[in-house]
């Protein structure tokens, strides 16, 4: 299976040729984050997602707008229950066993980022990263895939993506919400939803390859004949 998996990984590497051309990605307009080369974007389920593959790993982000009428947003005194809420989401949706889990913090902001190990699907990388902030009203996730044995290898690729990310909205209007009790339950429907837009974002992409492949033999079977 991971053989299959590096074949997938090398052919993306291929096609999109995964050459030193970094792109900075705009994540509606409340942050940046630089992946080494322009990614495909999607919005799934409300979800604004973008992903892109090498040979090695799987860069992705995903930003989602709370809905206020059910969230109400979070104050300060509660959004370590709304990231512990989105973190067991986002685990029980990848079947993932964490292994570590550090704050961070950008603009004043408060982050938190998480390494897990995953065991929900065998056809994508079972090491997994993720950072997530809220910024105003909207979660931003910053997600990265690769096989265990690439850990240490993929080190620098790894850390340059995460610490890509820069805050751009206005940083004199910048929240984290107002109380809200329920906090941590909120959080773990939003982790759920945001796992499984990265999960169906990759799918997709790899379907799309296939399809491309598929049809690039095609036409070049009939030039041939």
């Amino acid at each position: 299976m991971k053989k299959n998996l590096c074949t997938i990984l090398l052919l993306f590497s291929a096609i999109f040729v995964f050459a030193q051309n970094p792109y900075k990605q705009n994540l509606v307009d409340l942050a940046t984050i630089t992946f080494p080369q322009k990614p495909e974007t999607s919005d799934t389920l409300g979800n604004n997602s973008a992903y892109i593959m090498d040979s090695t790993a799987i860069y992705s982000t995903s930003t989602r707008e709370l809905d206020s009428d059910r969230l109400l947003q979070i104050h300060s005194d509660k959004l370590s229950e709304f990231y512990d809420g989105t973190i067991r989401g986002f685990l029980d949706a990848a079947q993932g066993k964490l292994i570590s889990k550090k704050p961070f913090e950008m603009d004043g902001l408060k982050g938190v980022e998480i390494e897990f190990i995953a065991t929900a699907n065998p056809n994508l990388p079972d090491l997994r990263f993720a950072r997530f902030i809220l910024v105003n009203n909207t979660l931003i996730t910053v997600y990265f895939m690769t096989l265990s044995e690439n850990k240490q290898a993929t080190q620098t690729a790894r850390t340059q993506f995460l610490n890509s990310l820069t805050i751009t909205a206005d940083k004199t209007s910048l929240t984290q919400g107002v109380d809200n009790p329920t906090a941590y339950a909120i959080g773990s429907i939003i982790g759920t939803l945001m796992a499984w837009t990265v999960i169906f974002g990759v799918i997709a992409g790899i379907i799309l390859l296939i399809r491309k492949i598929t049809t690039k033999k095609k036409t070049i079977d009939k030039a041939q004949f």
